[in-house]
């Protein structure tokens, strides 16, 4: 999706990502695959297996669409390092290592990385500026993600203006807590930020398996492109990539039915496939309120999850076994979509990014 390799991917995925923009809907071909809360493009694996009463991969369980706002906070653990397992608020018991549930109780599992953003923790470069105390995100370690269809340059902090010479900032925290990232456009330049979770040294946080969810109110209108992802270690090698959700807000004019769509994707860079990628349909507008984007990954699956319900389950790739990945969190612009009437500033809220390990993964 967002290193060089992402004209693949583009490639691959263009048709079905095309007939979710036109008609704000997966391809009809995938309805083998479908469900109310969702439906596999045509490129999907159906390797996983979802719980007993889900209605299928497509997940009967359905999402809690009412979860808005209030959502964020409801069974986390908090705290990094802390919290655990099995204790008094875990009432579900741990899930199968060979079946995703229906539902996610992160009560059940320990917390490993827990950013609510009420402090900026965020380095303006590749490594530690020293600038904050407890620096957790990284910028300038992947440039991607900025396409504007015009020809007009659009650059991630920190590079720096062609008209100031001056990086733009494109982070601030939110009143209360909470992370705004904002694409903005001046001087007909086009800036925005992706932050990662290690330094260009691969030092930081990185995990294999587990649960990562991200809670995050997405940008309204026509070319944005907001994402939160991971990829493997060690960085600059060819291997894996978690696309846990992009949203593409496509092509003027504004079509309501796209922004209540987001796309989960993996790619094997190392073996040039996309082993399985999947069109999440008939969700609440993800542009008006705060959701909740999941992954749950053992060595036998991996489950997407929206405000803890499950969508989708596939057989986990050999390019994601034994391997730790780092996370990544970004707004970007374009991805071949048309940008000319994109809000200038457009912004993603995050209220908290988090991951666990979970026992018996």
């Amino acid at each position: 999706m967002k290193s060089a390799p992402f004209v693949l991917a583009t490639v691959v995925l263009a048709a079905a990502i095309a007939a979710a923009c036109s008609s704000g809907s997966s391809p009809s071909s995938s309805s083998s695959s479908s469900a109310a809360s969702g439906s596999s493009t045509s490129g999907s694996s159906g390797g996983g297996t979802s719980p007993t009463g889900t209605g299928g991969q497509g997940g009967g369980a359905g999402q809690s669409s009412s979860s808005s706002s209030s959502s964020s906070s409801s069974g986390q653990s908090t705290g990094t390092g802390t919290g655990g397992h099995g204790g008094s608020g875990c009432l579900s018991g741990a899930p199968s290592p060979t079946t995703a549930p229906a539902t996610v109780d992160t009560s059940c599992f320990t917390s490993t990385f827990d950013d609510e953003f009420t402090a900026y923790d965020i380095s303006s470069g590749p490594v530690d500026d020293g600038l904050h105390p407890g620096e957790r995100w990284f910028n300038g370690t992947d440039q991607c993600c900025m396409s504007p269809s015009n020809g007009w340059p659009g650059v991630m902090y920190p590079t720096p203006s062609q008209a100031s010479n001056m990086p733009v900032n494109p982070y601030s925290l939110l009143p209360g807590g909470g992370l705004q990232i904002s694409l903005q456009e001046s001087n007909d330049e086009w800036f925005s930020g992706v932050m990662t979770s290690v330094d260009k040294n691969g030092d930081g946080f990185a995990q294999a398996y587990g649960y990562f969810e991200m809670n995050a109110q997405l940008p309204p209108g026509t070319g944005t492109w907001p994402s939160f992802w991971m990829l493997s270690l060690p960085m600059g090698a060819a291997g894996g990539e978690i696309d846990v959700f992009e949203q593409l807000g496509c092509s003027p004019p504004l079509n309501p039915a796209v922004e209540s769509i987001f796309h989960f994707t993996l790619h094997d860079w190392k073996g040039g496939t996309t082993p399985a990628a999947y069109t999440a349909q008939s969700l609440p507008d993800l542009t008006v309120a705060y959701h909740r984007y999941g992954l749950l990954w053992n060595k036998t699956y991996m489950a997407l999850y929206f405000d803890g319900a499950l969508l989708y389950s596939t057989a986990t790739p050999s390019v994601m076994i034994d391997t730790k990945y780092y996370l990544l969190a970004d707004l970007g612009i374009g991805s071949g979509w048309v940008t000319t009437e994109t809000p200038n500033p457009s912004n993603m809220l995050i209220k908290s990014i988090r991951a666990y390990t979970v026992p018996g993964f």
